[in-house]
């Protein structure tokens, strides 16, 4: 039986929503203009750290209330 876990790459790994990366097409990714706070990338889960890409909402409700942000998460994650 296969346990390894399918990571799709083009979903955020914090919300679990799309995360509208272009990194991989022709025309630029709003990624390329935004910073990841360190912070933020400390909670993303081990398996899929540099696998997939932190969407801008997640991004922005960080920058905007880290404790509220991390909060939220961790409660959507029980």
């Amino acid at each position: 039986m296969c346990t390894e876990k399918i990571i799709d790459e083009m979903i955020c790994p914090l919300c679990k929503k799309p995360n509208l990366c272009r990194a991989k097409s022709s025309e630029p990714c709003w990624c390329n203009t935004i910073q990841v706070p360190m912070a933020l990338r400390e909670v993303i889960p081990t398996d899929l750290k540099m696998k997939a890409c932190i969407c801008q909402k997640c991004i922005e409700a960080f920058n905007a209330n880290q404790k509220e942000f991390l909060n939220d998460l961790k409660m959507s994650s029980l």
